[in-house]
């Protein structure tokens, strides 16, 4: 089962001494007295380091890959949130759309935890190629999580529980069909969870008590059919 499932990992160092500048949105509400006297200007980068994208290899099995990334300030908002956004180093193609840090200290010096601790509202991730890649709700007591394949199929949906999964979670093969499916507390499996292939048949059901598998059930294609 996928434990990385928060789509996302961070490893963005302070950048100094840069003057490149960002392709930042403009149409954004932004408090722009405050975003005059930020000590950033709009489309500044301000960081830069690896962005990993998890890819898919046999139904629940991923690998990382990582991506050299930079990230731009945006502005900040009237509620007093810092807007950023990453963009891929090699193409200047999206990484994320714009989104919210709620702490200025998390702008450009960033660990990838206290980066998650600090992301606010919707955050939506970009393959290399420009596909959607993923969209997390984080920040808020209940979330969601949810990611795409680079064929543009979804791979994997569920809800988060103070930015951690927990409740239904549902992951799907590459050719659209259901892979697996079940309940997460704190991103550990419990209760019952069901598989099936590629073709849809069900292949076996597991029982999760206690954060640990109690029972396992391998159905016959005769039997998945019933």
């Amino acid at each position: 089962m996928l434990k990385n499932c928060l789509l996302i990992l961070f490893s963005l160092l302070a950048l100094s001494g840069c003057t490149k500048t960002a392709n930042v949105p403009t149409d954004i509400p932004l408090d722009q007295e405050a975003t005059k006297a930020a000590p950033w200007k709009p489309g500044e980068i301000v960081a830069q380091g690896n962005g990993f994208i998890y890819y898919d290899i046999a139904g629940s099995k991923s690998v990382s890959r990582s991506y050299p990334i930079y990230r731009a300030f945006v502005g900040i908002l009237p509620n007093g949130h810092y807007m950023v956004q990453e963009f891929y180093s090699d193409s200047d193609r999206k990484f994320t759309d714009p989104y919210e840090l709620s702490e200025s200290a998390d702008v450009n010096v960033i660990s990838p935890i206290r980066d998650s601790q600090s992301i606010k509202g919707t955050i939506t991730t970009w393959y290399p190629n420009g596909k959607k890649y993923g969209e997390d709700v984080r920040g808020e007591e209940r979330g969601s999580f949810q990611s795409w394949y680079i064929n543009g199929k979804p791979w994997m949906k569920g809800s988060l529980y103070k930015d951690l999964p927990y409740g239904h979670t549902t992951y799907w093969y590459p050719n659209g069909q259901k892979s697996h499916e079940g309940e997460q507390h704190y991103s550990e499996d419990v209760g019952e969870w069901k598989y099936w292939d590629m073709q849809g048949r069900e292949l076996t059901k597991r029982e999760f008590r206690h954060y640990q598998e109690t029972e396992y059930q391998l159905l016959s294609p005769d039997d998945s059919l019933k």
